[in-house]
């Protein structure tokens, strides 16, 4: 790598640097906006919107307007959206505790079952916000749309929860990147490797149209 090559890669490396540390400080302060229970979601969807813009190219958007208008449009659907993905979470977990106390082959295939549907939830979580801001749909099909996608391609899929995992691990070390990258950096590694699916996803559909 030239000299110029570097300097333009360290300029582009700060620039981005500079724009998570942004949407990060406006996802931390609509959140607590929101009194966090409240503020969490929609601030997650208008961090995810103003994400996908960047990596789809539009580097020129208005950032905080754009933030801003996502987090009110976005309040009740996301919030909705939110409270259910909560809600599933608690019951799979008050189900993890009820079948820890259960003993013989039928705990087993109990806990089987709820490995597999953990696994589901997992897929959910990882592509329900990408799947929001990409898509228009009812409440209910964003959980089919992140699923089925999330199945679709597991080796995408496995890669975001390995990415996931390990930007934890290291934010878990490095504290003070919690502070400035807890939200955008995640949000941005997932939206990144999403938007490669999507974009198959469209490529498919074009060739379908081609052929009618």
């Amino acid at each position: 790598m030239g000299t110029n090559g570097l300097m333009d890669f360290i300029y582009r490396a700060s620039d981005w640097i500079i724009r998570l540390a942004y949407v990060n400080f406006l996802w931390m302060l609509f959140s607590i906006l929101g009194l966090i229970i409240f503020g969490i979601f929609p601030s997650t969807v208008a961090m995810f919107t103003v994400l996908r813009q960047w990596i789809r190219s539009d580097k020129d958007i208005k950032v905080f307007k754009t933030f801003w208008s996502t987090f009110k449009s976005e309040f009740l659907k996301s919030n909705i959206l939110g409270f259910i993905l909560l809600g599933i979470g608690f019951i799979l977990y008050i189900d993890f505790k009820f079948f820890s106390t259960i003993d013989g082959w039928v705990a087993t295939i109990l806990n089987l079952v709820l490995l597999s549907l953990f696994v589901i939830y997992a897929i959910v979580v990882l592509y329900i916000f990408p799947v929001k801001v990409h898509f228009e749909l009812k409440t209910i099909q964003y959980f089919k749309y992140a699923i089925v996608i999330g199945v679709s391609f597991p080796k995408t899929t496995l890669l975001i929860a390995l990415s996931v995992l390990i930007l934890q691990y290291i934010m878990s070390y490095i504290t003070i990147l919690i502070i400035f990258f807890l939200g955008s950096l995640i949000s941005f590694l997932i939206m990144r490797m999403t938007n490669s699916v999507f974009r198959v996803l469209e490529a498919r559909a074009y060739k379908s149209l081609q052929k009618l």
